[in-house]
């Protein structure tokens, strides 16, 4: 079940936790600058290289905008590939994901990104051996999650934040949700706001304001939900707005998610860990839901986890969505045009 901790549990647990974030902070300040004065050296890839990566712990939104990079660059014809970790899967070393492999194999962030994009994803915890071996077969790789990874020089450093969780307390891991420094911000090369729910609220104007303290360009992003699938039917979201609803998801910041439902009838909502592994057990779940509900819906990063027969059987539908995009006068973009810009300008 999701719940938000009590204040006050939270503050109490921060300030335990504080010694432990001071020697994880002295770390990784450590670490930054053995690679600010060389001393740790970092690869420079031959081809063009974008990193969508995020300052705090996990639920920033980055695979959708890893998803429509991916789909820019092969776009303008620049052959790209994806490299991930491929978190949560029971495989180890270099695996190239391909249309038979399942979400135990490869984790359920590289499926979503190879089935959405349609372009070759890579799955391998050391990127630098992944782009160096296979960079001559491609002209640009995309970097999923890896602004903390120094070993790597990339071209474009997008670094997304979280509006709802913002950067937390200000402190680093495990007090706060921070994985690296806030001044960190001052090494990326542009920040995207994701998860705004009204662009025209005060809280939205005070990050933005705070953001451009960095010196990069600010870009606001927020989820459109187009459509329901099940793998074979498209259908309009207002078609469910008169059926009983099930909704299930294991992601890392469902609340977005969830607020889609706000005024429907939902008879059922069974919420899970971020990666949770839906297996055979899960069945006797989907067959509750389907019960007392006309649709089961959840989402696709969820959704490449279940077997073909457990969706068909139970009515599953995932709620498809894109991010839309605004710059910081909050007039509508595109990453296609932010990209391309970006490359133009370099070159």
């Amino acid at each position: 079940m999701f719940f938000r901790p009590n204040k006050y549990i939270s503050f109490i647990t921060s300030v335990i936790l504080l010694p432990l974030s001071g020697i994880y902070y002295i770390i990784i300040r450590i670490r930054h600058l053995l690679y600010d004065s060389g001393i740790l050296s970092s690869y420079k890839p031959d081809i063009l290289t974008i990193s969508v990566g995020n300052i705090i712990t996990g639920g920033a939104g980055k695979t959708p905008f890893v998803i429509r990079i991916a789909q820019v660059l092969a776009e303008r014809g620049m052959n790209p590939f994806v490299v991930t970790r491929g978190y949560g899967r029971r495989t180890s070393g270099r695996i190239i994901v391909n249309d038979e492999m399942n979400a135990e194999t490869t984790g359920d962030e590289a499926l979503t990104i190879f089935r959405k994009s349609g372009v070759p994803v890579i799955c391998d915890p050391d990127r630098v051996s992944a782009v160096s071996d296979l960079g001559e077969k491609y002209g640009a790789a995309v970097l999923d999650d890896a602004f903390q990874h120094r070993r790597i020089r990339k071209d474009l450093d997008i670094v997304l934040i979280d509006h709802n969780r913002f950067l937390g307390n200000g402190l680093v891991l495990p007090s706060g949700i921070l994985r690296d420094c806030i001044s960190r911000l001052k090494r990326c090369d542009m920040i995207i706001l994701t998860k705004i729910p009204d662009l025209n609220s005060e809280s939205v104007s005070e990050k933005i304001n705070y953001l451009k303290k960095f010196g990069k360009p600010v870009f606001l992003s927020q989820l459109k939900y187009t459509c329901l699938n099940n793998g074979n039917i498209t259908t309009g979201t207002e078609n469910i707005r008169s059926q009983k609803i099930s909704v299930f998801c294991g992601i890392a910041d469902p609340e977005p998610f969830l607020k889609f439902f706000d005024g429907l009838n939902i008879v059922s909502k069974n919420i899970y860990g971020d990666h949770y592994a839906y297996g055979p057990g899960f069945n006797s779940t989907l067959a509750s839901m389907k019960a007392h509900s006309d649709v089961i819906v959840t989402t696709f990063k969820d959704f490449v986890k279940l077997s073909e027969e457990q969706i068909r059987e139970n009515n599953v539908f995932y709620l498809d969505f894109e991010p839309v995009l605004y710059n910081d006068k909050f007039e509508n973009t595109d990453i296609f045009d932010i990209v391309s810009g970006w490359i133009s300008a370099e070159k």
